[in-house]
Formats: structure tokens, C-alpha cells, sequence
């Protein structure tokens, strides 16, 4: 593993102040994009706290001004991209706040919408390019391991994502991710037909929003709110439509033939990736459902929303404990599909998982990337901008590597030896197996030795053996 990073920070190792021409010559000049916005006017966009109503959980936002604005993104000196001055559905940007609670910081997350589609990425390809974009305040390393982990986990998309420093109308704003929004876009987001298709989400906070509906399983506290369509656009024909769809489907997770209408390996895979980052959100973990079209099943979206990710110690994250999903519903139900897929899963892709996601920190730990993100992080703190964090990880970059990689090593080691608890399958020891020259399989077939640790199949019976 490589850890060698600057010592100081530049040619502003002394300075304090947001605003210095200095800091903005350094900013242009790292190998981490610069996104410069300056508002009309210099108008700051805003926002109003929102409280829940009683019953409800959380902390929001309310009225977020949408802000016009332009925008470059230099890197090493080279500006990438020009917006161009704001001219409505022509050139520019609109900016506002963004988030739930993250929006009540005093570091701010964004939304920026392009008036032009635009491939802020810059990955080469014409079919990238879309309107929607947001800015993430969490800057530590958890971003990345995140979505990483719902990349390699096999989810049909994940958002692309670039760290970034965010300078606003001649401030420093701080480090950020600069990511793909969760939408529907057929070329490189979210595929659904425009007509028979959508993408809806298990909600907490959807007090804050204008459509909404309850599900028949969950919590109270949770109900489903839309992404796609866009509740602008949403009549009530449509919204009827769904609402009748998604109860239908949730019917048949009570009767025990969910696996009619649910992509069950879909929904291992995201609970086996939220589980390998130990994701401590139990609610507000961001839980979107896709429907591609009227004869698909619903699949999960990404995974999102990584604020308390790295937290959850040697238990399963609490979707599995509670009625906060379908999660509980679909492992206790006497319809094993969802066990054998959790199990599959795992067993193809959790090891792995976890191991590329260390190999990816060691990668960056090395590049000059990471030397200039450091450096970027102390400016932060040296311009007095507040912490996007506040959990474990969270220090120098070194730390925040080392916390990552043992955390991620010991997570998978307590999930393969604990996941026959959620799949239902017998625990016996390596010594205690009634007849060790019977032949032994694994999940995929194969023969293994009778000593092999794992999911092992005799005789049409499955087992957990320990070693």
C-alpha cells in the first residue's frame, strides 16, 4: 500500500481567507477538477428548514432557490468545459440547494441543472451527456467506497463520480463529489419506458414532498415517493396506476410468491452491498425500486446516500430488523428465493466485492490524485469551512485509508461466517457431518472436499460449516 502524501499545503500553507487569489491559482492548478460558478448577480442560492410532522421522521429543506449561473471546470490549468452565461434552455445552469438533512449544514450540497446536456465527466461518449448533476458535501473517501460497491456488486447503474473542489462567486467552497443525479435517462442512467416504466423510492422524508403514498408493509414513517415520472408531470391516472401496481406486488410478498414480480438477485444485491459498507442509515438510505416496463420485474436502483456508511459494527444493517423495507417480509417468508439469492450473491460476489473495493483505496492512496485531494482537504480546513463529516473516518487521508481498508476486511470476514443466520441453512461443524465420504457440493455444483468451510449441498440437504 502506498500512503505518501505532501507535507504542507503550497504556496497558501498560511492562508485563511476563502476569497484569495492564491488559493484559486493553486485550486486550477491540481489534478482535481475546479468547478467555478459564478451566480447572476452573485446571488446565493437558499434555503428554509423543514421540520416533520408529527408522526413523520427527519429533517429537511424548503424552498430552495433555483439560482442562474455559468460555470467552468479547469483542470491543471486547462478549462474542460464552458457553460456560457445563463440563456433559459440555451447556455448556463440553474444551482440550488439540495439534500434532506445535508441541506441544513452550513456546507452546503447542490443540484445543477444544464440547460445545455453536457457530459461533465468527460468520458468520450456522446451518450453521457444529460442535464442533471449534483454536488455531494461528503468528501471522505466513504463516497467512492460507496458507489464502488454498487459498481462491482453488478447493479444495471450506478452513478459516475469525480472528486472535485467548488469554488462559488469568488469563494471557496470546499471539496465535493461531482456525480450523475438518480434519474431516467435511456442511454447511460436509469432505462424505463417513458409510459409503462418507473422508478419510486421506500421515502422517509416524504412529508417534504408533493405526491406520495403508503406502502402496505412498511413502517408508517415510510412511504413511496416518486423519481420518475417526474411529480410535475405526474397525473392522476398515472399516479393511480402505479400506486395499484405496487400493491399488487407487495400483495404477493405477504402470500409468499414475490418472486413472480420482484428481481430477487436484484434486491440480494443491494442488500449484500449495503451490508459490505456497513450502511448504519436504516431509513434514509436512499431505497429506489425500478420497473423497466409492464412486464418487467422491479429490481433495486443503486446503492446512494453513504453519510453513516463504515459504521455498523457485527450485526446485519436494520432493514434486515425491522419493517423499514421488504427486507424482513422477504427473508422470514417460507419462499426460499430470496435466501438462495442472498446466498448466491455472496457467494459469487462478496469476497470480491470487498477485495477490489481495498484494491481501489491502495490504487488511489498512490496517485497524484490523492496527494491533491489531501491538499485540497487541508485548504479546507485552513479556509475555516466547516466539517462535511463527522464520523470515524474522517482525518487525513491516511487514516481515513487504513479505517476503510480494516474496516471493510473484518466486514467481510463477519459476513461469511454469520450469513447462514439470514438463509436458513443448518450449522454444523466440520466434525460433525454424518457421513464425511458422502459427495459434497458447493452452491454452483462443484465438488468440494467435506472439510471445505461455506455453503455445502449433501445429499439434496444444505448446510453451513464452520471450520
Amino acid at each position: 500500500m502506498c500512503l505518501m502524501f505532501a507535507a504542507g499545503i503550497g504556496n497558501v500553507a498560511a492562508q485563511t481567507s476563502a476569497s484569495d487569489p492564491l488559493l484559486y491559482q493553486e485550486l486550477s492548478q491540481l489534478k482535481l477538477p475546479l468547478l467555478v460558478i459564478n451566480t447572476v448577480d452573485g446571488e446565493e442560492p437558499t434555503c428554509d428548514a423543514a421540520e416533520p410532522p408529527e408522526g413523520a421522521w427527519g429533517h429537511s429543506i424548503t424552498n430552495a432557490t433555483k439560482v442562474p449561473a455559468s460555470m467552468q471546470i479547469i483542470l491543471k490549468g486547462d478549462t474542460l468545459y464552458d457553460s456560457g452565461s445563463y440563456v433559459k434552455k440555451e447556455s448556463g445552469l440553474t444551482i440550488k440547494i439540495r439534500g434532506n438533512n445535508s441541506g441544513r449544514n452550513p456546507k452546503k450540497p447542490y443540484k445543477l441543472k444544464l440547460q445545455k446536456k453536457e457530459d461533465l465527466l468527460f468520458r468520450g461518449d456522446k451518450k453521457y451527456k444529460d442535464k442533471d448533476w449534483v454536488l455531494l458535501r461528503n468528501s471522505s473517501l466513504v463516497s467512492s467506497i460507496g458507489f464502488w460497491a454498487s459498481e462491482l456488486i453488478g447493479q444495471d447503474w450506478t452513478p459516475s463520480h469525480q472528486i472535485v473542489n467548488v469554488w462559488i462567486n469568488g469563494r471557496y467552497r470546499g471539496v465535493y463529489i461531482l456525480c450523475e443525479q438518480v434519474t431516467m435517462n435511456p442511454n447511460s442512467r436509469i432505462d424505463v419506458d417513458e409510459n409503462e416504466g418507473y422508478v419510486i423510492e421506500n421515502d422517509p422524508y416524504w412529508w417534504n414532498e408533493d405526491i406520495y403514498f403508503p406502502s402496505s408493509i412498511t413502517v408508517p414513517e415510510m412511504k413511496i415517493t416518486y423519481k420518475y415520472p417526474d411529480p410535475e408531470d405526474m397525473t392522476e391516472e398515472r399516479h393511480e396506476e402505479i400506486k395499484a401496481d405496487v400493491y399488487a406486488n407487495e400483495s404477493k410478498i405477504l402470500d409468499g410468491t414475490f418472486d413472480e414480480v420482484y428481481d430477487c438477485e436484484s434486491f440480494a444485491k443491494w442488500l449484500i452491498g449495503s451490508n459490505i459498507i456497513g450502511n448504519k442509515d436504516g431509513a434514509g438510505g436512499n431505497m429506489y425500486m425500478v420497473k423497466k416496463d409492464a412486464s418487467s420485474k422491479v429490481g433495486m436502483g443503486p446503492l446512494w446516500d453513504f453519510d453513516v456508511a463504515l459504521c455498523v459494527g457485527d450485526e446485519w444493517i436494520e432493514v434486515h430488523r425491522y419493517n423499514l423495507f421488504y427486507f424482513k417480509e422477504l427473508i422470514d417468508s417460507s419462499n426460499d428465493s430470496f435466501r438462495n439469492a442472498l446466498r448466491n450473491v455472496w457467494e459469487e460476489k462478496g469476497q470480491y466485492v470487498a477485495d477490489n473495493i481495498i484494491q481501489r483505496i491502495n490504487f488511489f492512496a498512490c496517485s497524484q490524485e490523492a496527494a491533491d485531494y489531501q491538499k485540497s482537504r487541508d485548504y479546507q480546513e485552513q479556509c475555516g469551512i466547516a466539517p462535511d463529516s463527522s464520523h470515524p473516518y474522517v482525518g487525513d487521508l491516511k487514516y481515513m485509508t487504513q479505517y476503510a481498508i480494516d474496516f471493510l476486511t473484518h466486514r467481510a470476514e463477519w459476513m461469511g461466517s454469520h450469513l447462514h443466520e439470514i438463509c436458513g441453512v443448518e450449522e454444523v461443524s466440520k466434525d460433525n457431518l454424518s457421513d464425511s465420504t458422502m459427495k459434497t457440493y458447493d452452491v454452483f455444483g462443484r465438488q468440494v472436499s467435506p472439510e471445505t468451510p461455506g455453503i455445502q449441498i449433501r445429499n439434496g440437504k444444505k448446510f453451513f460449516v464452520t471450520k
